[in-house]
């Protein structure tokens, strides 16, 4: 007997407690004092990491049988799976890189979810097991099944029932529950918004891109010209369709607008391509 243990037993049984003081006191001090020296005495011999290895694979075994078990179900809790969520959840597979031994596993627990007759009571269980203090891996567990669940767009009654079920079989209050959704949906929203913008900032740059490719072709020189060439470029044409000198050869008062037209547009492009210039530089 550790010393720990027995000082706290002989303290437990003196001060009045009788049997369960010695009992009661003699378990906290091994808890205190002597569960350390078991722990380094399991970290001596090497079975601390074999036990924490097992006890880590039986975690991975158990999150990833629930996720793609209780995700099945969560697409046919309205009677049929869509093609959008069938196809979410292909992604979320594909996001995790599943090995195609691993993807076909999933698919096959997928499809199981999916026949209501399968009892989701022993796979809650398990995972609940070994999961109901790893809090983060409960949250990333309903954050999933919730993007499985808006997969698309907005969440049914039945998914929403299916998800207060799951959670009570998990020990998961329905205030955690809102709360990961409310910060769900909040996290979808700002990745959707960012997706937007950054489309449009895209569509931006390669509008502008092909507005400056534009601008070089009024001036009719070569996108990797220098500047001295592309300023000769721009004053040779400039000259060209200078209106005074355009009326002077013959061209009609009535076509001066169109000649101003031309010069303005020459204009912008040179000076499109030198304002890129400058901030590239």
């Amino acid at each position: 007997m550790k010393y720990g243990t027995l000082i706290g037993a002989l303290l437990g049984f003196l001060i009045g407690g009788g049997p369960l003081g010695a009992l009661i006191l003699g378990a906290a001090g091994f808890w205190l004092v002597d569960r350390r020296s078991v722990w380094q005495l399991l970290a001596g011999s090497g079975l601390q990491s074999r036990l924490f290895s097992v006890n880590h694979e039986q975690v991975q075994s158990a999150f990833f049988t629930a996720t793609f078990t209780v995700m099945g179900r969560v697409a046919k809790a309205d009677g049929r799976v869509s093609e959008q969520e069938i196809k979410t959840a292909s992604e979320i597979m594909k996001s995790m890189r599943l090995s195609p031994g691993q993807r076909k596993a999933a698919i096959s627990l997928f499809n199981e979810g999916k026949e209501l007759s399968r009892d989701l009571v022993p796979v809650l269980s398990s995972f609940h097991q070994v999961a109901r203090h790893r809090h983060s891996l409960m949250n990333m567990f309903l954050e999933l099944q919730l993007q499985a669940a808006y997969a698309d767009g907005v969440i049914s009654r039945q998914a929403e029932n299916v998800l207060r079920d799951v959670c009570s079989a998990l020990g998961i209050s329905q205030f955690r529950l809102q709360v990961i959704q409310q910060r769900y949906l909040a996290q979808r929203a700002f990745f959707n918004q960012y997706q937007e913008q950054t489309r449009q900032r895209h569509q931006a740059n390669l509008a502008g891109r092909n507005q400056l490719n534009n601008a070089y072709a009024v001036l009719g020189v070569p996108v990797g010209c220098d500047d001295q060439q592309l300023k000769k470029a721009y004053r040779r044409l400039m000259s060209q369709h200078h209106p005074d000198k355009l009326v002077a050869k013959g061209l009609p008062e009535e076509m001066v607008s169109v000649a101003k037209q031309k010069t303005q547009e020459i204009q912008a492009a040179y000076n499109l391509i030198k304002n890129y210039r400058t901030q590239k530089a």
